[in-house]
């Protein structure tokens, strides 16, 4: 009977462990999604500044009407909220590992990836 009462103790452990994993494995893999969108959308806002301030020269030329500046202005900001929301996100889940590993992460953190992220080539060479 102690016998089968130590194998049902070490299983629940087990099970209780792989249940912890699943849920760090699920949290820091939501973590590396919104610190990848947040990446991605920084890159986005410098592009649309730089759109924004072509689009203003050929506003101020007469070549482009108020409108289409607004509209720059508008895709700028809408892309500022993304940018808020991606680090509250990230927040969120870096206060689920913390309360898993009882460790304090953040926003500072250094998010590394499951595997190494390929680099891009140079635009000349394409």
């Amino acid at each position: 009977m102690a016998k089968i009462d130590r194998k049902l103790v070490d299983f629940s452990l087990e099970e209780s462990t792989q249940k912890l994993k699943l849920k760090l494995l699920d949290a820091y893999s939501k973590l590396l999604t919104h610190h990848n969108d947040l990446e991605h959308y920084r890159n986005i806002k410098h592009l649309q500044t730089n759109m924004y301030l072509q689009t203003k020269r050929l506003y101020e030329a007469g070549e482009v009407d108020k409108l289409s500046l607004s509209d720059r202005a508008i895709e700028i900001v809408e892309i500022d909220r993304s940018i808020e929301q991606f680090k509250a996100n990230i927040k969120e889940q870096l206060e689920v590992l913390s309360f898993f590993t009882k460790e304090h992460y953040s926003l500072n953190t250094q998010v590394l990836g499951f595997f190494p992220r390929p680099k891009a080539p140079a635009l000349g060479c394409l």
